[in-house]
């Protein structure tokens, strides 16, 4: 992985690789990766979607209705095509914003910035918004 991910956001998306492995799926999704940024509980993504209200028991229980269970076990498939590309928009947002650094708030951004993929259905499915919370994470960046 780029070494420009800080390792909060390195140790998100091995927590997402663990949580399609607990619920049994075979591949890494944008709802694993929301699961793991939660999971890194100290990192910005977490704090954000916490103040949301949206805790890791509360998206892990969204994701088994989602998604369900399988046999748990590693996932073959490794990241879906959207959790690439929430992971590529990460990278494109820390780059457009200045920042020298890919942290867990970035990932959160590319998914947000997504709109079609599970974990977006998700948190929409909640009453979230999503641009309000794309929003709030600007706004922590900024100090505002």
């Amino acid at each position: 992985m780029n070494d420009k991910f800080t390792e909060r956001a390195r140790s998100a998306i091995e927590k997402a690789q663990e949580c399609a492995g607990e619920f049994g799926h075979s591949y890494v999704g944008t709802e694993h990766l929301l699961l793991g940024i939660a999971r890194e509980s100290e990192g910005l993504g977490a704090r954000v979607l916490r103040t949301a209200g949206l805790d890791e028991a509360f998206l892990a229980e969204l994701l088994e209705k989602e998604n369900g269970r399988g046999t748990p076990g590693a996932p073959l498939q490794g990241l879906s095509p959207r959790c690439k590309r929430a992971v590529e928009l990460a990278a494109a947002d820390a780059a457009r914003l200045g920042q020298s650094y890919v942290g867990t708030e970035h990932l959160l951004m590319g998914i947000l910035r997504q709109g079609d993929c599970t974990a977006a259905r998700m948190l929409t499915s909640t009453g979230v918004d999503l641009n309000r919370l794309y929003t709030d994470i600007l706004e922590r960046l900024r100090g505002i």
